[in-house]
This record gives C-alpha cells, structure tokens and sequence, in this order.
C-alpha cells in the first residue's frame, strides 16, 4: 500500500503455502498488515499479477480507486 506521498505503510506477499490459509494471498496479507486504517480511500495497491475474485472484492470493499 502506498500514500498519495509516495510513502509504503505496508507490503506482503504470497503466504498460502507457509501459513495453510487459502486466504493469505499476497493482497490480503498486505491488507492486514496495513492494519486499521481510515484513509483506504487515498491509498495505491500494486500487485504483480491480476488479483483474484476475493482480493478484488476486498479492494472495491475498502474503496481503494482504480478498482
């Protein structure tokens, strides 16, 4: 996740495997690593691949723009 001020407030990456959690996607741990956060509407998720179903979901959920 990133600020409009260029800044990182958060990063994650693939963890399904590690962790057993058919959740841990990429976009998802880095959603939770960003932790509350009342500003998702200002904030960039860049990924390296097209999210699937759940991680798009959860960013039109957080009304992050460009989703």
């Amino acid at each position: 996740m990133i600020t409009p001020a260029g800044e990182v407030v958060a990063a994650g990456h693939n963890m399904r495997v590690q962790s057993g959690d058919p959740t841990a996607h990429g976009e998802m741990s880095c959603f939770r690593a960003a932790g509350r956060r009342r500003d998702w509407h200002t904030l960039t998720l860049a990924t390296t691949l097209s999210p699937c179903a759940m991680c798009s979901g959860a960013t039109v959920l957080h009304r992050i723009p460009g989703w």
